[in-house]
């Protein structure tokens, strides 16, 4: 469950692309782009262990999201608990994630896989870039979302595998944002949403996408690596009991990762 779950933060993460031109001046197939920000919040649904034909208990789990668009540019997902950490990426190639807080990023170049991988608004947001289908989900219909007097046509996709019921809806005149997901889990009563608070259409702040090249650069394990003590109670590397030190040795052992930002490391 846990590893299902953190996989619906990494799909959101990835479905917020821009593409085409400046704000409401550019068409892409049939869909005129735009730039923009969607605000959203993650909710839990789950059934209580002691009292199963209960009611569901939700909770929103305090993980929020901010999606910032500037169409055929660049995207930027601002999330974590405290809007902590800033993925920026951009149709250059330059991949940027900074941790604002620890004045830390990982920023590479050459990262055009990423901008290629995501969602098509020529293909209603039912394909990647390359024309493949995306993350294998089923389209499902078009359904038009009203988030305080904004409006959104989105188109639907679905996902039926590993026991689960997904529905996730795209907007393709942003780019093929992902505006909202439904996930039902296969414990019965056991459901997790992103919803959208707020919709903005218009230019992003420039703050969003800005990178200050005064954080220290490095590779993606050793900046989980730096969170992962900041967030152990703030202590200190040496301060670490054997467990903590034994996954944050794991954090650095990926070569293959450390070999990618040597090669690609933008300063």
């Amino acid at each position: 469950m846990r590893l299902k779950r953190r996989g619906v933060i990494i799909v959101s993460a990835a479905l917020v692309l821009a593409v085409a031109g400046t704000v409401a001046c550019t068409r892409v197939g049939g869909h005129k782009q735009v730039s923009g920000i969607i605000e959203q919040v993650h909710v839990m649904s789950s059934r209580d262990d002691k009292n199963p034909n209960g009611p569901p208990k939700v909770t929103v789990t305090g993980t929020t999201q901010v999606i910032g668009v500037i169409a055929n540019e660049a995207w930027v997902l601002v999330s974590g608990h405290d809007g902590r950490e800033r993925r920026i990426y951009r149709s250059n190639g330059e991949a940027h994630s900074l941790e604002d807080d620890l004045r830390i990023r990982s920023s590479v170049k050459n990262s055009h896989y990423l901008w290629r991988s995501l969602p098509d608004p020529d293909s209603n947001c039912s394909r990647d870039r390359q024309g493949r289908p995306f993350l294998n989900l089923v389209a499902d219909g078009q359904e038009e979302i009203d988030v305080r007097g904004t409006r959104l046509l989105t188109y639907k996709l679905r996902d039926g595998s590993g026991g689960r019921k997904a529905q996730m809806w795209y907007a393709p005149t942003l780019g093929c944002a992902m505006v909202k997901t439904v996930i039902e889990w296969e414990t019965p009563g056991t459901s997790t949403e992103i919803r959208p608070t707020a919709i903005k259409i218009g230019p992003p702040p420039a703050e969003m996408f800005s990178v200050d090249r005064s954080y220290e650069n490095m590779n993606t394990l050793e900046r989980k690596a730096r969170r992962f003590v900041k967030d152990a109670k703030k202590l200190k590397e040496e301060d670490l009991d054997p467990k903590q030190r034994e996954m944050l040795a794991k954090f650095r052992e990926n070569q293959k990762v450390v070999d990618y930002f040597k090669e690609h490391r933008l300063d």
